[in-house]
């Protein structure tokens, strides 16, 4: 049950984390239904629906439909208005599992972008509503081929500045860059990666596993709160920040 949002910037590769989920937990036994405009990928053991706005099989028209099919697991390519996120309430307070994307800035933006939607506080911090927040991005993969170690670079001695003030914001996450094989983009590249010096794109994401002070902090609308109780999980105690 719950609801799994996905947000980033277009061409981030949402849709793609959402296939790669239900391709996941698929299986004979789980009924899943998508509604997508367009569909991107053919998904077996999985109903896609794809929307057809001349043939009136708009995004809530599908939603309406599928819900009165009695679905496990619901995607929607994506909630885009006031209607569509209606819906997906409805979807997720009938006990149904939904898979979603949605544009916002943030994954606990994801919330206040809910809001904008009609979604009010209490039902966006209800226990059985929110189940995880992502936000991803694609970020540049440096050459392998060509890609200097990090950790040489900063000590020799025609050390560029750039270098050594990305040194200094490593240390920040970082107590010793030595302990990590840390890789630095080649300017002049090589042929494998016709002279960039990067060769592809990884993702690079934040997930929010909603716990129970966090479900107390959306429903009282404690936004600061909220963040900060987020950010300590993974950096300690923020407030000195």
């Amino acid at each position: 049950y719950g609801i799994i949002f996905v947000t980033g910037p277009t061409g981030s590769g949402k849709t793609t984390t959402l296939y790669a989920a239900l391709n996941a937990i698929k299986s004979v036994q789980t009924k899943i239904i998508t509604v997508e405009d367009p569909v991107e990928y053919q998904l077996n053991l999985t109903q896609q629906v794809q929307v057809n706005e001349k043939a009136n099989l708009t995004f809530s028209s599908a939603l309406r439909s599928i819900l009165r099919q009695d679905p496990d697991i619901i995607m929607i390519g994506e909630v885009r208005d006031k209607i569509t996120g209606d819906l997906t309430k409805k979807a997720v307070q009938s006990g149904h599992q939904v898979l979603t994307t949605v544009h916002a800035t943030s994954a606990l933006g994801i919330i206040e972008r809910f809001q904008d939607f009609g979604l009010s506080r209490s039902v966006l911090g209800s226990p059985d509503f929110l189940t995880g927040l992502l936000y991803q991005k694609l970020l540049p993969v440096v050459c392998s081929d060509c890609a200097l170690d990090f950790n040489k670079v900063i000590v020799d001695e025609n050390v560029e500045i750039k270098h050594l003030e990305l040194l200094k914001r490593m240390l920040t996450v970082i107590k010793d860059p030595k302990q990590y094989p840390i890789k630095l983009r080649s300017e002049q590249g090589c042929s494998s990666c016709k002279y960039s010096g990067i060769k592809g794109r990884s993702v690079a994401a934040e997930v929010i596993m909603i716990d129970l002070k966090m479900i107390k902090y959306i429903g009282e609308g404690r936004t600061i709160d909220l963040m900060m109780h987020w950010r300590s999980l993974s950096d300690g105690d923020p407030s000195s920040e």
